[in-house]
């Protein structure tokens, strides 16, 4: 659900579920955290959420970071 919810831009249901205690650095299969789901979307919102929670910055399994997933993926501009 957290990464879910930070993949999507729901900013307010990714604060609840930290609010209840959801694994802010917890990994999927690839080793993708939620913060690396928010960077790869444009979910500016999202992102500074789990930032100001401390979101660790660990890259994935393949060595990219949120940077790279902002830049490659996020449409930040």
């Amino acid at each position: 659900p957290l990464m879910a919810a930070a993949q999507n831009g729901q900013a307010t249901t990714l604060q609840l579920l930290l609010d209840c205690g959801a694994q802010i650095d917890s990994v999927d299969d690839e080793g993708g955290s939620a913060l690396l789901h928010a960077c790869g979307k444009p979910c500016f919102d999202t992102s500074k959420v789990l930032l100001d929670w401390g979101a660790g910055v660990q890259p994935d399994s393949k060595g990219l970071g949120p940077l790279h997933y902002a830049a490659a993926f996020g449409g930040y501009t």
